[in-house]
């Protein structure tokens, strides 16, 4: 048992040890410097935005549209607004914060996923199998929304 510790701690050491350092990266200055690694030319973000409240928001991004963060971001720069992919996520943030204040609440009602769900391209119809079931249950007497958690229309 002693020699499998033994064993398990060297491997670890050597692995660690094989690990290229990391220089350490000063603040970043300009609007949102210091703050973190990168934090840099924040327009929609609020500009006391934290590294650690940055990550799970750009996360949300990745997934809602199914891609990384280079679909918006230039490489090795993420202040930069080189790719024009990021002005237009900055125009959806618009337009999603402007739709979310219309709620008395305050409570965020939309996101990206509501219509992109995973998807770079929001569909803008259902999908073909749906409209063909709507059409089916219609014609059946149904209604559009029978089979699918919807009400008939009163007969």
């Amino acid at each position: 048992m002693r020699k499998l510790a033994l064993l398990f701690l060297t491997s670890s050491v050597l692995l660690v040890a094989q690990q290229p350092a990391q220089p350490a990266q000063p603040a970043q200055q300009g609007r949102g410097g210091g703050r973190g690694p990168g934090i840099t030319n924040l327009m929609i973000l609020p500009e006391n935005t934290t590294f650690p409240q940055i990550v799970p928001i750009m996360q949300t991004f990745e997934v809602s549209l199914g891609v990384q963060c280079t679909y918006c971001h230039v490489q090795g720069n993420f202040a930069s607004d080189g790719n024009m992919r990021k002005n237009t996520a900055r125009a959806m943030m618009r337009i999603v914060n402007n739709f979310n204040k219309t709620f008395p609440d305050g409570a965020q009602h939309i996101g990206c996923w509501s219509c992109h769900r995973g998807a770079t391209k929001p569909e803008i119809t259902p999908p073909a199998n749906l409209l063909e079931e709507a059409a089916k249950a219609a014609a059946a007497g149904q209604g559009a929304g029978a089979g699918r958690g919807g009400a008939a229309p009163p007969q």
